[in-house]
């Protein structure tokens, strides 16, 4: 008997006692229900069987020549809110149990950038056979930490073990000054909330508190800031004629 649940009976693919299917065939959840959708139309020649089944684990499922490949499929939003609440933690957990090759997949609109489909195939051909790839922030000053912490960590240890350890209890995400200035004033990028953030030396109540000529001060700060600033905070002179 295997010890992973998804493993192979005569050339059927099982999960624990229940048949799914020839292993020559692409399963896909039943969850995923757009590309379900989508799959229902869309035959081309030389493609698998493509079988639509609830999967306990993972999204979509198939064999290779190295075992059984497992992939769980996590957008960006699903993955941070996933994250957050301690959901991918369990699913990841449960993977490894699943099947011999288990794999968190990203998915990216590809299209918006003009990716290629062979330049993904070959990331993933070089995280699989030969190095690793990596999500880097997207900013300096987040990008800095994140090496240093990542020099910390990348050696191998129980450390690793992290993500899928532990309890399921939701993470607490504390929201940094700038951050929090960005989402709370429509318009307002992130290279200005950073300055009026540091002007208020990363201090939410006092940036709030200051005065639009406080503001204005801050390089990068405009008009266009300030009328942002107005529909959450009344200017001064409305609140001193009220």
């Amino acid at each position: 008997m295997s010890e992973y649940k998804y493993h192979l009976r005569d050339d059927e693919l099982w999960v624990e006692d229940q048949r799914l299917g020839s292993s020559d065939a692409l399963f896909l959840d039943t969850r995923q229900t757009g590309l379900v959708k989508w799959a229902e139309h869309a035959r081309y020649a030389g493609w698998p069987e493509l079988v639509v089944c609830q999967l306990p684990y993972g999204d979509y499922v198939f064999v290779s020549k190295q075992g059984v490949v497992a992939i769980e499929a996590k957008t960006i939003p699903d993955l941070m809110g996933s994250w957050e609440r301690r959901r991918l933690q369990r699913q990841l957990r449960h993977l490894l149990t699943a099947a011999p090759i288990a794999v968190l997949g990203l998915e990216t609109q590809a299209v918006v950038y003009d990716i290629p489909t062979e330049m993904l195939l070959d990331l993933a051909k070089w995280d699989m056979g030969l190095g690793s790839v990596l999500i880097l922030p997207g900013t300096y000053g987040e990008l800095i930490p994140f090496l240093v912490q990542l020099r910390a960590i990348i050696a191998p240890g129980a450390h690793l073990l992290t993500p899928i350890a532990g309890t399921d209890t939701p993470r607490v995400r504390v929201t940094d000054c700038s951050t929090a200035l960005e989402r709370l004033f429509n318009g307002v990028g992130r290279k200005t909330s950073t300055a009026i953030a540091d002007h208020y030396g990363q201090d939410l109540k006092s940036a709030l508190n200051g005065t639009e000529d406080e503001w204005l001060e801050i390089p990068g700060v405009n008009r266009g800031t300030i009328k942002a600033r107005r529909r959450l905070i009344p200017c001064e002179e409305s609140q001193s004629q009220s």
